[in-house]
């Protein structure tokens, strides 16, 4: 699930990813408000017809600034489980921590980062 994204080409840049990738997922872009990514009632009410308004579980940002704010705000206002930023399209796995990174941001990242070598070694060998 994204929000919708002013710049053109990274909107074609996402959709086609999409559709070479990962068709078996929900994607919708219906506000560039973030609220009507997580908030049922305000997605609803903006994209009645999408099956995903409201319950997003995913946010991909047109850039790593974008995606900071984001979910940083999502992890302590909303008391959610954050991961992130994970970063993508680089030769080898690689993830960000703000220096407010706490012990379990950190061993999450570290998991995350584990998985993406562990997967890129997969591709390798295959």
């Amino acid at each position: 699930y994204y929000n919708k994204i002013t710049n053109v080409s990274n909107t074609r840049a996402l959709r086609d990813f999409h559709n070479l990738y990962v068709k078996s997922l929900l994607i919708n872009s219906i506000s560039s408000e973030n609220n009507s990514l997580i908030d049922y009632a305000v997605g609803n009410k903006k994209a009645p017809d999408s099956k995903v308004a409201g319950n997003a579980n995913v946010m991909i940002f047109p850039n790593l600034d974008a995606g900071n704010i984001a979910y940083k705000i999502t992890q302590r206002i909303g008391e959610a489980e954050a991961y992130g930023p994970i970063l993508q399209g680089l030769e080898k796995p690689a993830n960000d921590l703000s220096r407010g990174a706490s012990p379990h941001d950190i061993t999450q990242m570290i998991a995350v980062t584990v998985l993406q070598a562990a997967a890129r070694l997969q591709n390798v060998s295959n």
